[in-house]
């Protein structure tokens, strides 16, 4: 089987009257816009929670925030409630796979060795201007 080719790009508090694809033009997002013109654009959307680190650790595990235990940003040391990664690692959330084999939940250190193994790629497209 064939693996699937996909670009996945992931940006905080980022609204589409922000990139030029979209109508936008306070940013300059001329690599984005070039990605647009060339496939597909994405136009509706869904997060799990309105704050960044819940909805990031939902996006690695497949889990509701609700579920996996990452309710805000970030928690003071003592509190009920422990930092994301470290309450994930602990929790050992098990990688779930899809009816095609492609694995659809990952946990953090399983993204780390990932990483490691020179099969994800990560990057910046660059700096970003404000335009005039």
């Amino acid at each position: 089987m064939k693996r699937p080719n996909f670009l996945f790009i992931m940006t905080d508090t980022q609204a589409t009257n922000m990139v030029g694809c979209y109508s936008g033009k306070p940013l300059n997002t001329q690599n984005i816009d070039s990605l647009a013109a060339e496939g597909i654009r994405f136009n509706s959307a869904y997060t799990c929670s309105p704050v960044c680190t819940p909805a990031r650790a939902g996006l690695f595990t497949g889990i509701y925030a609700n579920q996996s235990g990452p309710w805000t940003n970030n928690v003071a040391p003592g509190k009920k409630h422990l930092h994301y990664g470290r309450y994930l690692r602990m929790r050992a959330i098990t990688p779930v796979t899809s009816a095609n084999g492609i694995s659809t939940v990952m946990t953090i250190s399983a993204l780390a060795s990932v990483r490691r193994s020179g099969t994800l790629i990560t990057g910046s497209m660059g700096r970003t201007t404000l335009a005039n």
